[in-house]
């Protein structure tokens, strides 16, 4: 009878939907999540800047924005780091999406580039035959910038996932008429 009793309840058990303990875990998930978004960033700025370094992405005036601006991004997220105020995101913000129009303007570079070398090998390639090439180009790489985008985009995640940022841009939105998002 024990038996059929604890079988019956194992099925019971079974049948029931599994549901995580309601607990107010939200507010410290979103912390570690914060803390691990800027732990890959610095990481990332590291690692792009040590690679542009040894390729030497410095022989033109337009291969330092890269390096400027990664710069820029160490400054301001030490900067961030010791003060966490609204001042130094701002701050942030506007680099990261300095990031973001860097690493597109960085594809059309790369593109360009690319394009005028291939053009020099032959002057009569086609159209499609070109792009397939640039598109296959080890030098410049084309979605090289991408990277670029990633850390801007990555940044922005940080500063927005921050509630004193989020708040001034929800009431900017509303501000502005445009439909707020849903909680």
């Amino acid at each position: 009878m024990a038996s059929q009793a604890a079988r019956s309840e194992e099925s019971q058990a079974a049948e029931r939907p599994l549901r995580a303990p309601q607990t107010n875990v939200g507010a410290d998930y979103l912390g570690v999540l914060r803390v691990w978004i800027l732990a890959v960033l610095g990481l990332g700025l590291v690692g792009t800047v040590t690679e542009l370094v040894f390729l030497e992405h410095y022989e033109e005036p337009l291969q330092f924005v890269p390096l400027v601006l990664i710069a820029a991004a160490i400054a301001v997220l030490v900067w961030h780091a010791m003060r966490r105020d609204a001042t130094s995101l701002n701050a942030l913000v506007v680099v990261m999406a300095l990031f973001v129009l860097a690493g597109l303007i960085g594809i059309a570079a790369h593109f360009h580039g690319s394009a005028e070398y291939q053009l020099e090998l032959d002057p009569s390639i086609g159209t499609w035959e070109l792009i397939a090439k640039i598109l296959r180009a080890k030098a410049p790489p084309l979605l090289a910038p991408g990277m670029m985008i990633q850390l801007g985009l990555l940044g922005l995640a940080y500063a927005l996932s921050d509630s004193r940022y989020r708040t001034r841009v929800l009431r900017a939105l509303d501000g502005l008429g445009l439909p707020l998002p849903k909680e």
